[in-house]
């Protein structure tokens, strides 16, 4: 949310969707075909249906399962994206920070579970942490504030909803208390960056560690699974 309202300064809607497309795809491709082909003849293997239209990042829309399953949060992102994108066609940038809150509420009221998968309702509150503190960075109002503390409160009820969920679905123990309180530190981070109240060095070393976040993402999942079955094995 941080960095994507960011990326909307001094740019149009065109040049908003170009900068997405080169930030994502490129590396997407590459590291969607480094884990197709490492995992072929394994239990994480795509068939070649699913490995081309994984290339799309939304192969559900074409009825395939995706190369790596964590591939399901891009398509999150996307949605976030195209409602941005639109705002900024419609030359409706101020309007930005209302549609974020609506969103949040709709999450908040809405029960098919139809309409939260097609409007992303269970992650937007994630969205409006951070688009929450990109607005205090620029200038701070009770409202903005506000806005942070409810985006920051439904973040922590559906992190620790969705722990018990994983729990009795894996039959394991969790402590749904613990987990809130993680995320409640982690927009905690967020903010104090944003705010400038902690720097970070402005070092080659970290410069790598950002950039290289995204692909060390879109490999971790199927990739560092086979590695530990390999290393148990060993």
């Amino acid at each position: 949310g941080l960095v994507i309202l960011m990326s909307t300064e001094k740019v149009d809607a065109r040049g908003f969707v170009f900068a997405r497309i080169v930030r994502l795809y490129p590396a997407f491709w590459i590291c969607c075909s480094i884990t197709y082909w490492c995992c072929i003849n394994t239990k994480y293997s795509a068939d070649w249906p699913g490995y081309v239209t994984s290339m799309t990042m939304v192969p559900a829309a074409f009825g395939h399962i995706a190369v790596d399953g964590v591939y399901w949060t891009l398509a999150v992102e996307a949605k976030f994206y195209l409602a941005i994108a639109l705002m900024l066609a419609m030359h409706r940038r101020s309007q930005i920070p209302a549609l974020i809150v609506a969103w949040v509420c709709a999450g908040w009221v809405a029960r098919d579970a139809t309409v939260r998968t097609a409007f992303a309702l269970d992650w937007a509150p994630y969205f409006a942490a951070g688009c929450a503190c990109y607005l205090l960075k620029q200038r701070r109002t009770w409202e903005r504030w506000a806005m942070l503390v409810l985006a920051s409160w439904f973040c922590a009820e559906l992190a620790a909803g969705k722990a018990m969920q994983h729990a009795k679905m894996y039959g394991i123990s969790a402590d749904p208390v613990l987990l809130a309180a993680v995320i409640l530190a982690m927009i905690g981070i967020v903010l104090a960056v944003s705010m400038g109240w902690v720097r970070l060095p402005g070092s080659r070393t970290v410069l790598a560690m950002g950039a290289m976040s995204y692909p060390l993402y879109l490999l971790h999942s199927f990739l560092g699974w086979k590695a530990l079955g390999l290393w148990a094995a060993d």
